[in-house]
This record gives C-alpha cells, sequence and structure tokens, in this order.
C-alpha cells in the first residue's frame, strides 16, 4: 500500500512524491516495481512497437542503464517467474541461444530455465564500437546538450 512500509513516502524512492535525496533514491520501492510489472503487462501489442522521442529539455546524459542492471531489469520485467534475472553459466541450456545485440537474455526457473531476450534499456552497452543501445538500437551516446 502506497504511504506505508515499503511504499513510505520518508524512504525517498525513484518515483516518489518525495524531492528529497536519501540513499533509496535510485531504487524503485516494492510498490512501483508491482505497478511497473502491471502496466507493462497491460500493454496493448499495437503500442509496443512505437518509438519514442526525447522530450523536449529532458536530460539526455542519464540512461535508464546508468541506474538499472541487467539483472535487477529482468527482476523487474519478470517479477511474477520464479527466480528471475539475468542469464549466467549457472542457467544449463540458455547458452544454446546466442546473445543478441540491445537485448537483455533473461532466465527464470528453476529447471529447465525459461530464456526471453528482452529490449535493452537505453544506455546498455554494444559489443562493438564504443557505442550503447538507444531504443533498441546501437547509436552513440547522447551528449549533453
Amino acid at each position: 500500500h502506497y504511504g506505508r512500509g515499503e511504499c513510505a513516502y520518508n524512504r525517498y524512492n525513484l518515483m516518489g512524491n518525495n524531492s528529497k535525496v536519501g540513499k533509496n533514491s535510485y531504487k524503485l520501492s516494492s510498490c512501483t516495481s508491482r505497478a511497473l510489472s502491471q502496466a507493462i503487462d497491460d500493454i496493448p501489442s499495437k503500442c509496443a512497437g512505437r518509438e519514442a522521442k526525447w522530450a523536449k529539455g529532458a536530460n539526455r546524459t542519464i540512461l535508464p542503464a546508468d541506474i538499472v542492471t541487467p539483472d535487477q531489469f529482468c527482476k523487474i520485467l519478470h517479477a511474477k517467474e520464479r527466480y528471475p534475472g539475468v542469464c549466467s553459466s549457472k542457467h544449463t541450456g540458455a547458452n544454446r541461444y546466442p546473445d543478441r545485440e540491445c537485448m537483455v537474455k533473461c532466465c527464470s526457473g528453476p529447471h529447465p530455465w525459461k530464456t526471453v531476450f528482452d529490449t535493452a534499456l537505453d544506455g546498455y552497452p554494444c559489443r562493438s564500437n564504443n557505442q550503447v543501445c538507444i531504443h533498441g538500437k546501437c547509436d552513440e551516446r547522447p551528449v549533453p546538450s
């Protein structure tokens, strides 16, 4: 419940309604994580392919991947699954699927491990040319304007 326990306003979480900075300023509360997971589950398929545009005046120097690791990303997106996380060598069978550029390989399980590819957050590194993922494609990291 918003305003209580792990979702208390004085915990200063990311996306909270308190503008003060605290140790949780870069973390989502469990309530926000659940709400985001539900919102993502509810996106109609026709909206999923739309490309976002930069908002006027947006801070483009801090990208989502600067805040959320691939493992946290998998845990947020697949919160309803058992043992979600980014695939590693411990996930038997997951290595059958080759890595893909600007995709995060998430696993959940246990045995057999389920492997899902999700579009990487803006800012995750590409394998070559010192580029990062922007809208699902390798591109130059945005420079401050």
